[in-house]
């Protein structure tokens, strides 16, 4: 029963109540209401139910509502953070104002207040007029106005005028803003500074105007070219030269500028398989020529010059052509001014050698032959004068190699102490025969190693030293001064300097003492002779190697003439230090200043030594092949007894006594003049001196020769020398005849003049060798100039011979093409005494070529150095060796020794030691106890001195021919 009916009855019937109690209809009717009761129950429970399940979603639905309440709260603040920001990054980055409807500003943010130097208690309240530039026009803002008084967006550029007067440039935006009712609000401009851009643009524009007028303005004709398109941009002169009125008009007629060239050998051609520029742009090295016709008909040459560079990724070509049309012509003149001046330089040299050579192979025959004294006398003068003269030619020859560029130097590694040093002293005698004092002094500090061009060194100083000599009267000083200066890198600069108390030079000459032909005085000539081209020379040489000659010189008193040079320094396993034999050197300590001189040459060498003194050396040395240098001529006795090797440096009389009868020392009575005599005096020391002489046999050649010479005297000069060796020849008289001659007969050799009537010597050697005739032909010449031999040679000659011919030159031609089955060995037993002389000229010959070529190759000596060393040498020679076979004569043993001296320095520099020993043993003695004949001896030594003086005309043509 429900529990709310039960509950009620029993309410009404007591808590005993029992539903028995009531009859049957009663217990229905309950029954009933028991069902009603139940139902209501039910119906309530749904009702619950439902209200429960409502409030349920009611409360998620409120849930969810403050949730996105929530939500749509922090959206708005996220939103509003947004546009702040957004604000606030405007406000950083862009200019910002507001203004109302009217214009007038309501707003302004920093920047804009920063950029205009106006606060913005200044801005607000006012128009925009206060910051606008006088240079915008006012149609410009009607323009804007109009535009946004009609609701649209305004864009443009604005020059703005800031506080301080400076002016900016802005791009502006202008929005609208507009109500829901279509009214404007207000306006709102932002804007971005664009001054730096503005400006960069005005730069760029008028760089590019600058750019165009100095394209234009170029007086070459300039082309931007691509390869593939053509001309591309073309500079005004280029239009009006070549008469287009535009590039459009010139590309209508032309695609390549090449078709403009004229067609000429040695100039850049209109038709090539490949593009003009290639050519230019692959050989940058050369002059590249074109010519093009010009509006006016002309032929004009340029010189063309091409750069590739790339531009936007794409390849172009910037073509430039300069007008050398006036400079070519120029150049032509020049050239053939240059080429009538060789030509009379060859003129001038062959019409002189012709007949030089005559009188110099005569005169070399004629000293080969007996003469008494005064006929020797006339012919020396005959020899010298024409010496001199071909002297003269030879400074000609070198002046005109130095002005037309062909002159090129030659670096070689040298000791200059060596070297430059025999180079220097060789003209020793020559101060001597003036009795000038003649001081030498080479640094110590100086590389043992430089690379230099030793032939123009040395006849830059050569003609410096010579000048000297020639202007210092008798008894005055002349001083040859090597110093080093400084170091620039790796290379050495050093000081050469020529000293002298000579005639000095005038103030109102100095200026032009360097200029060709130019000497101090015009009677300088006249008084000392010379070409005066010897500075001009020397000058030109210091050009070339990168220097300056100069001079200081004050009239009556002297000159000094200097240059710096810079000299790479080398490396050398012949130094002085590595030379030195059982070293130390030792020096006995002394107290004067030349003591100290002596060590800071040593140091500077890096010669390992001892300083020490005489009582500690006597009880120390133990090895007598030390070398010892003493500054104290007693010191010698008891010195000798311990050293074999002894360098005296005393200037005092007994020194010089002792050192004509001692002879292990090497005296150096002149430190003071000649410090660097030291050097020289260390390595002699420790050199083995020799004397080597080779036998040799007279060579005759069983040749057929033919001489093809118009000049009669030439024809019996070489008729002779020919014979000297058993050749017959046989002769014509011009090229033609020499022609016909081998046709007709087989010739071993033919000498070939060049320079004959009715056919010359060029095309009679081609004519020759167009008849397959190979016999080897030497060209005979007087012609002596530059390039003279190599275009002989490439006309088909074999060899070339200069006049004055040279014996021994003519002899190595001679055995070059004669080959071994026509040498005949001749031997000498069995000849008459005049036929033994003639043996012993020869051979003596052949001994000093040697010498002197060994010298040559020891000291890497040109060869005209070597033939200037070699006539200094017999100069000096010729008069000594007359002295002392009188000295001998009276048993003047202290003159002997002087003059044995002088003789000996010379001789040792050309490398010839046989002559040196003789004087050697001359000057010093017999090392044993053997009383020397003194006078056999120097007799000897003339005639070994007067047969190279007999043959030295011969030496002398060679050495200079080689040069």
């Amino acid at each position: 029963m429900n529990r709310l009916l039960k509950r009620q009855l029993k309410h009404v019937y007591g808590k005993e109540f029992d539903i028995n109690m009531f009859d049957e209809k009663m217990r229905q009717l309950l029954q009933r209401i028991d069902e009603a009761y139940e139902e209501n129950d039910k119906e309530k429970r749904r009702l619950d139910h439902i209200i429960q399940l409502n409030s349920e979603e009611l409360m998620q639905a409120y849930t969810t509502i403050e949730e996105h309440n929530i939500s749509l709260k922090d959206e708005v603040y996220e939103k509003n953070m947004l546009l702040q920001q957004y604000k606030d990054a405007i406000d950083a980055t862009l200019i910002v104002s507001k203004t109302d409807p009217k214009g007038i500003i309501t707003y302004v943010n920093d920047i804009f207040c920063k950029l205009s130097g106006y606060s913005r208690e200044e801005l607000l309240g006012h128009s925009h007029s206060i910051i606008r530039s006088p240079d915008m026009k006012a149609e410009f803002f009607t323009d804007m106005w109009e535009t946004i008084q009609q609701k649209k967006i305004w864009h443009g550029i604005i020059k703005n005028r800031a506080k301080n007067g400076e002016s900016y440039y802005v791009d502006a935006t202008i929005f609208p803003l507009v109500s829901t009712k279509g009214e404007i609000l207000e306006y709102i401009a932002i804007r971005h500074d664009i001054t730096a851009r503005i400006l960069t643009e005005k730069k760029l524009e008028r760089e590019h105007r600058y750019s165009q007028y100095l394209f234009n303005e170029q007086e070459n004709i300039v082309l931007i070219i691509d390869e593939h398109k053509g001309v591309l941009n073309a500079n005004r002169n280029f239009l009006e030269i070549q008469g287009y009125t535009s590039l459009d008009d010139y590309k209508k007629r032309h695609h390549c500028v090449c078709e403009l060239f004229v067609e000429k050998e040695g100039y850049l051609h209109p038709k090539t398989s490949r593009h003009w520029t290639r050519e230019v742009l692959e050989h940058p090295e050369k002059q590249h020529k074109a010519i093009m016709t010009n509006k006016n008909g002309e032929d004009r040459i340029y010189t063309v010059r091409v750069k590739q560079i790339n531009f936007d990724e794409n390849d172009l070509i910037i073509a430039s052509f300069t007008d050398i049309s006036e400079l070519e012509l120029a150049r032509k003149l020049a050239e053939d001014s240059e080429k009538a001046k060789t030509q009379f330089m060859a003129n001038v040299s062959h019409e002189i050698r012709t007949p030089m050579n005559g009188i110099v192979g005569f005169t070399k025959l004629l000293l080969n032959t007996k003469l008494n004294t005064k006929q020797r006398q006339y012919v020396d003068i005959i020899e010298n004068s024409t010496h001199t003269l071909l002297e003269i030619i030879n400074d000609v020859l070198d002046f005109s190699k130095i002005k037309s560029g062909h002159l090129v130097l030659d670096l070689l590694d040298i000791n200059p102490f060596i070297e430059l040093r025999n180079a220097i002293t060789i003209f020793s005698s020559k101060a001597r025969e003036k009795n000038i004092s003649f001081q030498v002094n080479i640094d110590s500090s100086i590389k043992e190693c430089i690379k230099v061009d030793k032939l123009r060194i040395t006849q830059i100083l050569g003609n410096l030293i010579s000048n000297a000599i020639k202007f210092t009267p008798e008894g005055g000083v002349i001083s040859v001064d090597l110093s080093h200066h400084s170091m620039v890198g790796d290379k050495e600069v050093i000081l050469f300097s020529v000293s002298d108390t000579g005639i000095g030079i005038p103030a109102d000459r100095i200026d032009k003492i360097f200029h060709s032909f130019i000497q101090a005085d015009t009677s300088t000539t006249r008084n000392f002779g010379g070409t005066g081209l010897g500075l001009s020379i020397s000058a030109s040489l210091c050009d070339l190697m990168g220097t300056k000659l100069e001079v200081e010189s004050v009239e009556g008193k002297g000159s000094r003439f200097f240059f710096k040079l810079e000299a790479e320094v080398c490396d050398s396993i012949k130094t002085l230090a590595k030379q030195v034999q059982n070293p130390p050197i030792f020096v006995l300590r002394h107290e004067k200043k030349i003591f100290h001189d002596v060590i800071h040459q040593l140091n500077n060498f890096g010669v390992i030594y001892r300083a020490l003194t005489f009582e500690e050396l006597i009880s120390e040395v133990d090895d007598e092949d030390h070398l010892v240098i003493s500054f104290n001529y007693r010191q010698y006795k008891p010195l000798s007894t311990i050293a074999k090797k002894i360098i005296l440096i005393d200037d005092s009389p007994e020194a010089q006594e002792l050192a004509k009868k001692e002879l292990d020392i090497f005296h150096i009575s002149s430190f003071e003049e000649c410090p660097s005599e030291l050097y020289n005096a260390i390595l002699e020391q420790n050199l083995m001196r020799h004397v080597n002489v080779e036998n040799t046999n007279k060579i005759q050649f069983d040749l057929s020769v033919l001489v093809a010479e118009d000049y009669e005297t030439n024809r019996i000069l070489i008729e002779e020398m020919l014979q000297n060796y058993g050749i017959a020849a046989d002769f014509a008289l011009n090229g033609f005849e020499a022609v016909e001659k081998t046709l007709h007969k087989t010739y071993d050799i033919i000498f070939m003049d060049i320079n004959m009537p009715v056919m010359n010597g060029v095309d009679a050697t081609r004519n020759i060798r167009e008849r397959n005739i190979d016999t080897p032909v030497i060209a005979l010449t007087a012609n002596a100039l530059e390039g003279d031999k190599e275009y002989y040679l490439s006309q088909g000659m074999n060899g070339y011979i200069s006049k004055p011919i040279d014996i021994e030159e003519l002899y190595a031609i001679l055995e070059e093409f004669a080959g071994k089955k026509n040498i005949t060995d001749l031997k000498t037993i069995e000849e008459k005494k005049q036929e033994q002389q003639e043996d012993k000229i020869e051979q003596q010959q052949e001994e000093i070529i040697h010498a002197i070529m060994e010298s040559k190759e020891r000291m890497h000596f040109s060869v005209s150095i070597m033939r200037r060393l070699f006539e200094s040498f017999l100069t000096s020679a010729y008069t000594d060796v007359e002295d002392l076979v009188a000295a001998a004569e009276k048993n003047d043993i202290a003159l002997i020794k002087i003059k044995a001296h002088g003789i000996r320095g010379s001789a040792m520099s050309l490398n010839f030691t046989e002559i040196g020993e003789m004087c050697r043993l001359l000057e010093f003695g017999e090392k044993i106890e053997q009383k020397i004949d003194y006078l056999s001896l120097a007799m000897e030594l003339k005639e070994k001195i007067m047969d190279i003086y007999n043959i030295k005309n011969s030496i002398l043509a060679k050495l200079a021919e080689l040069d």
